[in-house]
């Protein structure tokens, strides 16, 4: 999947699909609900990889509890992740 990044003004992440997996993946992303975005600061273990910094994308809820339950991929501690915004 292509990205762009603007800055004039606002900051904007634009997300392109290059294919019908990536156009899916936002669809189902997006067809969830509002989003909330978690900030990963610390090394995590996602789908057997270390992650160390990146962003993760997921449907919002009003529980904050079920944060990591919510991403079982994710095997980090939950003072791995900022608060979403």
């Amino acid at each position: 999947m292509e990205h762009v990044f603007i800055a004039n003004g606002t900051t904007q992440l634009i997300l392109i699909p290059e294919n019908e997996v990536d156009r899916l993946l936002l669809d189902r992303i997006l067809s969830e609900g509002p989003v909330e975005i978690a900030y990963i600061r610390q090394p995590v273990g996602i789908l057997g990889k270390s992650v160390k910094d990146g962003i993760i994308i997921r449907k919002k809820t009003n529980n904050d509890t079920s944060q990591i339950e919510s991403m079982p991929w994710l095997q980090a501690d939950e003072t791995d992740l900022e608060k979403p915004r």
